[in-house]
């Protein structure tokens, strides 16, 4: 992914956030919030070996993200705003209508695609704003350390994610 696109996609985010009532640190229903603004909604269920989480676009503003009922409750929120990256990024033009076609391949849910980067890059940003991101970082650093476990508590997301978005931003190595 470029740097660029980078950038737009943090930049998408923030119109997001903007447009709705909530801030980080993300819980699930903060995040629902968001998706029924935008005419989803979001539910779990049992889902069949090796699909973990999916989007299912039925019109204009009117999709759903299922995902699986087990789903460790530390990933999920990760898991739902993945897919509504996709949703942002991919299934919808520029106007918010849906395009006539989407395929999302095994290759793609194996996370070897610039859609699944960018999805990535997407959920990072709307669960970990930039701004928000780095104060937390600069608040909480004892001696040039930052404890990531407690990183990743905080914005409610798993420490990989969380190290991955530091990474991302220049703040770890």
């Amino acid at each position: 992914m470029t740097e660029a696109r980078r950038i737009a996609i943090n930049k998408i985010t923030k119109v997001i956030l903007n447009s709705s009532t909530v801030t980080s640190p993300f819980s699930y229903e903060n995040l629902y919030k968001i998706v029924q603004i935008f005419g989803g909604s979001i539910k779990n269920e049992k889902l069949e070996k090796f699909t973990y989480v999916m989007i299912k676009v039925k019109g204009e503003h009117n999709f759903t993200i299922t995902y699986r009922e087990d789903e460790p409750e530390e990933e999920k929120l990760y898991t739902i705003a993945h897919e509504l990256g996709h949703y942002f990024l991919h299934i919808t033009d520029d106007n918010g209508h849906p395009k006539d076609t989407y395929i999302d391949s095994p290759l793609f849910r194996r996370g070897v695609s610039s859609e699944e980067d960018e999805a990535n890059e997407f959920a990072s940003a709307l669960l970990m704003p930039e701004d928000i991101f780095n104060s937390y970082i600069d608040s909480n650093k004892v001696e040039q350390t930052i404890n990531i476990n407690k990183v990743a508590k905080h914005f409610n997301v798993t420490p990989a994610v969380a190290l991955n978005r530091g990474k991302a931003l220049g703040r770890f190595l």
